[in-house]
């Protein structure tokens, strides 16, 4: 196996509004730089790409666009490069959603900076082998409340909701022993401070990066975990969930990096050829809806701008040609050595993370060498929350948040769904 990293900068000047809270205002100062980090490796006849991007999702038409440009100026296969999101809520808006439209010269300056990042590391590939290692965080919480008879939308913390605190990493050295790569895996959602601060930034992830990069001197890339309904543990004293000052986010992620880069600086990589990808289609059906149904809404959401502008285009939907029977997108896998990735287009909560784990893990360690399996969202598309079939009938806000990803109703059984397409990806 042969393999390289790359990186570049796509921080813009401040001035654009930031994605993940609506009413985001004109961002004003920068933390920290947002970033992409890219590996790319080959086995024989076979090439790929793992892409990390500090942005809170993106589509799969820019996913398109950045893969042929890729495959264009590489041999690297359109479907064979795996775009995943840190999800951050502090970077421009890359989503037509929330009420705001993507920048066009920051898009232009994403796909471009993905596509020579990765084109830089083709050149310079070296024989690698790789090692896998495993610390622990708490900075992370369950945020979905323990639903009353009346279900709320808020958000509070649940210590006893599930929540994954493992922070698990692939080492990969090049032939001296010496690290090239630190890929590490967290589920907490990067929503440490929201966009409305106006700051700039990739929040923990890339704090994070920073902690592994210092003390392993090599380039690390944040794989995002199943976090649909898990998040920074920053609340009061009355329980409420509150906005980490920059010093509070940077402890954060330095407490993950510190985690992964414990875990991975005592490891001995051995040589291992598992270098392999597949893709398959994936259609999230739609629930129905009626226009009693958009009413309620209305209704309960009080005046809410994003739910009368979701409420107006869902009329017209209906009235023009009816609700769509599905909604199309892609899962992925690829595999590294060890390592597989499973990659989800949406924000899967953690039940549907650790099912794909348990369900698959015995597909996958089929090579008498050590291995494991990391289910990841926020990867080449961004579909909106996908939530068990309990979370649909508790209510909150992730069954519920579709009206603000622009999609006319929520899906049916995307845990299932997800869950067959995952499977036929192992064969």
């Amino acid at each position: 196996m042969i393999a390289a990293t790359a990186s570049a900068d796509i921080t813009p000047a401040p001035g654009l509004a930031l994605q993940g809270h609506a009413g985001a205002l004109p961002s004003e100062s920068v933390l920290r730089p947002i970033e992409v980090r890219t590996l790319v490796l080959q086995h024989e006849n076979v090439r790929a790409a793992l892409v990390t991007v500090d942005v809170i999702g993106i589509t799969r038409q820019t996913t398109s666009r950045i893969r042929h440009r890729i495959a264009a100026d590489t041999d690297i296969p359109a479907d064979h490069i795996m775009i995943a999101c840190s999800h951050t809520h502090c970077a421009p808006a890359t989503l037509p959603t929330l009420g705001l439209i993507p920048d066009e010269a920051f898009m232009a300056s994403l796909e471009s900076g993905v596509v020579a990042a990765v084109t830089q590391a083709t050149r310079r590939l070296q024989p690698v082998t790789f090692a896998l290692g495993c610390g622990s965080s708490h900075i992370n919480i369950n945020r979905r409340p323990i639903q009353g008879p009346q279900p709320t939308a808020d958000m509070t913390p649940n210590y006893g909701g599930i929540v994954d605190r493992r922070v698990r990493v692939l080492r990969i050295d090049t032939a001296s022993g010496k690290p090239l790569a630190i890929l590490f895996h967290y589920s907490c959602h990067p929503t440490s401070m929201p966009g409305t601060a106006r700051i700039i930034s990739p929040d923990y992830p890339g704090f994070a990066r920073d902690q592994i990069e210092t003390a392993l001197g090599c380039h690390a890339l944040f794989m995002p975990g199943c976090f649909g309904n898990v998040r920074p543990a920053f609340f009061d004293t009355n329980n409420r969930f509150i906005s980490a000052t920059p010093a509070q986010v940077e402890a954060a992620g330095r407490e993950v990096g510190a985690a992964a880069a414990g875990a991975a600086g005592s490891l001995r990589t051995q040589p291992c050829d598992r270098l392999s990808v597949s893709t398959t289609t994936i259609d999230f059906e739609f629930t129905p809806i009626t226009p009693a149904d958009i009413e309620t809404r209305v209704t309960q959401a009080g005046g809410n701008k994003l739910v009368n502008f979701w409420a107006a285009n869902t009329r017209g939907l209906l009235a023009r040609e009816g609700l769509p029977a599905h909604e199309r997108s892609q899962m992925q896998r690829l595999t590294i050595g060890p390592l597989t990735l499973i990659a989800i287009p949406g924000e899967p909560v953690q039940e549907i993370g650790y099912r794909l784990e348990k369900e698959l893990f015995d597909m996958n360690c089929q090579c008498r060498q050590p291995c494991e399996l990391w289910a990841i969202g926020y990867t080449n598309d961004m579909v909106g929350y996908l939530v068990t079939e309990r979370q649909k009938l508790e209510g909150g806000y992730e069954p519920n948040a579709f009206v603000y990803f622009d999609r006319p109703s929520g899906f049916a059984m995307e845990e299932n769904t997800i869950a067959a397409a995952a499977a036929s990806l192992m064969v």
